[in-house]
């Protein structure tokens, strides 16, 4: 069923109701086609070789692929139960004229059959006019079997009676499915309806609220920058050691409130689908080393944690990404490592390799010695406002959309983000991305090797090996 839902573009059908008639369309017209792939096959069998009613068959089997295939190019659904209707007409009409056998003819119970289609498909209109051309097909079988040689099975009297019969069986039959069926269609999409205009007001809903978060964190942000640029001067000028200490919690705090600002913005970027990559070529080298430059003074707040990093030889110096993505994402994951590590190491890692010949999966790590995550905890960190310690009394403060944030984006980018974690020893968090490299000269290779020789890192006196990616 995935394949054909490709094959007919499904993703087209956006609202709750078309997806569950398209897809009653896909289960009905495949479950006709097995059917009569079967049938042909018993046919076969039987004639012992090919016959008029194998080449039916193939008709048939024919026509509703082609109706099914015809789905990926409109979105009509009064196409199928037109062409639903047309077959069974059609199907009931030859065997019923090949036969003689008119109204008496054993395909006749698929009328009803095709005024429920038709209602289920197209709606309650379509089930009426099903119903109503149903009736005036049933009467054109009467006027077949009229004419149809029944001497010598019934007398005349008989054999009109019987027809008389069978005609207002199946009529009543027919007016009885059309009315159950134009009921339970009206009703059945009116349900549609109204869950999908629920649905349309609940994302109106949610689109108004992240616009409206949207705008204030923006207004917000415009004093809080004056605040964190007056506190840093501030914090430059002479003071008293208390007044430092007021400056500085002043300083803190508003850089903390700027930080959860960004992140709303950011969020409602990415639920209102205003996400847009801005790629261009730089230098992944230096963004590393900026990055340990922007976190060192949270490292050095801490004072037995050391930041270290490493650049392996084959990452090349230039790619062509979204910089400022992808330095938000390796940004969070630094901050969550020193936020959540009292003691020990931190290093950010850069590794890869070439896919193709312009093509580099780059590969970012962070790796710190903090307190990890438990195992059951893992799967539920990239939630938003998420925090593995939840409780009031928490010892780590923080918003928790870092990692829903990193992870949003970098999905977006085409990338992947994970984790792995030892509780009480400590987490690596990495993020993959397949960028384009730029055309390096000798003085670029130059300079991999020798930041490549800058940073190794050093663990318990001996030089770590990033050759798999595997082993980090």
């Amino acid at each position: 069923m995935n394949a054909f839902e490709k094959i007919l573009r499904m993703e087209r059908f956006t609202q709750s109701g078309d997806i569950v008639r398209i897809r009653a369309i896909c289960v009905a017209l495949l479950a006709f086609v097995f059917i009569q792939s079967m049938n042909l096959v018993q046919l076969t069998f039987s004639y012992k070789g090919w016959s008029l009613d194998a080449s039916i068959s193939v008709v048939a089997i024919s026509f509703v692929l082609a109706l099914l295939v015809s789905y990926r190019y409109h979105t009509k659904f009064y196409v199928a139960a037109i062409g639903i209707m047309a077959l069974t007409f059609i199907g009931i009409g030859v065997s019923a004229i090949e036969a003689k056998t008119g109204v008496n003819s054993a395909l006749l119970p698929f009328l009803p059959v095709c005024i429920i289609m038709s209602g289920l498909i197209s709606g309650w209109r379509m089930a009426i006019i099903t119903g109503i051309l149903s009736l005036g097909f049933v009467a054109f079988l009467i006027f077949i079997t009229h004419f149809a040689d029944g001497a010598s099975i019934y007398d005349a009297a008989a054999f009109a009676t019987q027809n008389f019969q069978r005609a207002s069986q199946v009529s009543l039959a027919c007016i009885l499915v059309t009315c159950v069926t134009a009921s339970y269609s009206y009703a059945m999409h009116g349900l549609f309806q109204r869950d999908e205009d629920s649905l349309t007001r609940v994302r109106q809903a949610e689109k108004d609220r992240t616009e409206f978060f949207s705008e204030l964190s923006h207004e917000i942000r415009t004093p809080l920058n004056g605040i964190v640029g007056m506190s840093g001067l501030l914090l430059k000028s002479d003071l008293t050691s208390q007044q430092k200490q007021y400056a500085t919690i002043v300083s803190d705090c508003s850089e903390n409130l700027l930080e959860v600002m960004s992140n709303v913005m950011e969020i409602s970027q990415i639920d209102n689908d205003r996400i847009a990559l801005k790629p261009a070529i730089f230098n992944v080298h230096d963004m590393a080393r900026e990055l340990l430059v922007q976190h060192e003074p949270l490292v050095e707040d801490k004072g037995n944690i050391s930041l270290g990093m490493h650049i392996a030889p084959n990452v090349p110096k230039y790619i062509h990404a979204d910089h400022k993505r992808l330095r938000l994402i390796a940004s969070h994951l630094l901050k969550n490592a020193i936020k959540f590590t009292q003691k020990g190491t931190i290093n950010l890692i850069l590794d890869g390799n070439i896919i193709q010949n312009d093509q580099f999966k780059l590969c970012v790590y962070v790796r710190d010695t903090g307190v990890g995550i438990k195992k059951k905890d893992l799967q539920s960190i990239y939630d938003r406002f998420h925090q593995v310690d939840n409780s009031l009394s928490r010892k780590y403060e923080g918003s928790g959309l870092g990692l829903s944030i990193s992870k949003e984006i970098i999905e977006f980018m085409g990338g992947h983000i994970g984790a792995v974690s030892e509780y009480g020893i400590g987490s690596t968090f990495f993020f993959d991305l397949i960028v384009p490299m730029a055309h390096m000269n000798s003085e670029d290779q130059t300079g991999i090797e020798k930041a490549s020789e800058e940073h190794s890192l050093e663990f318990d006196g001996k030089i770590l090996q990033f050759k798999k990616t595997s082993n980090l």
